[in-house]
């Protein structure tokens, strides 16, 4: 009974952790220090739970699943921690590494949940969109670099 209280107070205390990262950025005149604010919050999650966010936004989707899942991570902590990727996503030159990276959270959270979410769905949705309009605007300058040009050859 003490090792599973032990336990429920070591996730509350994640949970506290991740809300409080969360926080922290929000909170963050992000937009102003660059990128300060970002890798503030990345060394402090690999510090307090040695979550190496470099590390997982380079590995595969298989290898992020068990990387999750060696984390052992709740879904209200995989919902946070979603939720910090896609807040991370708007200071990050790597926008869609990170908005990738916070759907396949959302995703893996679908896959050990009992339940369905529609409060998770519908940020999933969210998420899709962003990477949708992001995917139309490199588009965009692609199309208006390569008719620039075209136009500087003639």
């Amino acid at each position: 009974m003490v090792k599973r209280d032990l336990i429920l107070d070591q996730i509350e205390q994640m949970g506290a952790f991740l809300r409080k990262l969360v926080a922290k950025f929000s909170n963050s005149n992000s937009f102003n220090d660059g990128n300060g604010a970002s890798d503030s919050v990345i060394n402090e999650l690999n510090d307090e739970i040695g979550f190496d966010l470099n590390l997982f936004l380079t590995l595969s989707v298989e290898d992020a699943k068990k990387y999750l899942s060696s984390y052992k991570f709740s879904e209200e902590h995989l919902e946070t921690l979603s939720n910090l990727l896609v807040k991370l996503s708007v200071d990050a030159t790597t926008k869609m590494e990170y908005l990738s990276k916070a759907l396949l959270i959302l995703d893996f959270s679908d896959g050990i949940s009992n339940t369905f979410s529609f409060e998770r769905n519908n940020t999933k949705n969210k998420i899709k969109e962003l990477i949708k309009n992001k995917k139309k605007k490199k588009i965009a300058v692609v199309i208006l670099n390569w008719n620039g040009a075209k136009l500087l050859e003639q």
